[in-house]
């Protein structure tokens, strides 16, 4: 058995048919202890990795969010959608109140906003320094969760560094 097939086995038993973030952790929980394998994309070449959104980093952000296909208010009563999007993000998920859309449209939103408005900021922010494809990921996920990445700094006010190899703020 899949991943998918548990969460299709499972899904007609689920309030009006959809699951809520807590109940994608708990199946991944379950299909985890089952030793069901998770969806692990190819590695991608290295040529490709510079700052690019490859499979793999946008997996790598939902992995620690969820997909939920209507919107929600969050732990601190915030209105959000998809993968954690919220309208702070700039797009409005307003019109995803009582209007759950499929999985496709919550995706193709999520990895349009971190092309365009996460992404950037990120590679401004390591320019000049070369990223691995986890390490690219590692940073965009902090900017996606925080929006800090241009104010990160580590002890002795440097800007981020990887591999150990921190630079002066220009």
């Amino acid at each position: 058995m899949t991943r998918t097939a548990l969460f299709d086995a499972i899904r007609p038993f689920a309030p009006d048919k959809r699951f809520t973030p807590d109940h994608v952790r708990a199946i991944d929980d379950l299909a985890d202890a089952f030793g069901l394998p998770r969806a692990v994309a190819p590695p991608a070449t290295p040529s490709t990795l510079q700052g690019t959104i490859t499979e793999r980093v946008a997996l790598e952000l939902i992995s620690h969010e969820a997909i939920v296909q209507e919107a929600y208010k969050d732990s601190v009563g915030v209105w959000t959608w998809s993968v954690g999007v919220t309208s702070a993000s700039g797009h409005a998920v307003s019109g995803y109140k009582d209007n759950p859309q499929p999985i496709p449209k919550c995706l193709e939103v999520y990895v349009w906003l971190l092309e365009k408005k996460y992404a950037p900021a990120v590679r401004k922010a390591f320019s000049g320094t070369p990223l691995s494809e986890a390490q690219f990921a590692a940073a965009l996920s902090f900017h996606y969760n925080t929006g800090a990445i241009g104010t990160a700094s580590s002890p002795g006010r440097r800007r981020p560094s990887c591999n150990g190899r921190s630079r002066p703020k220009s």
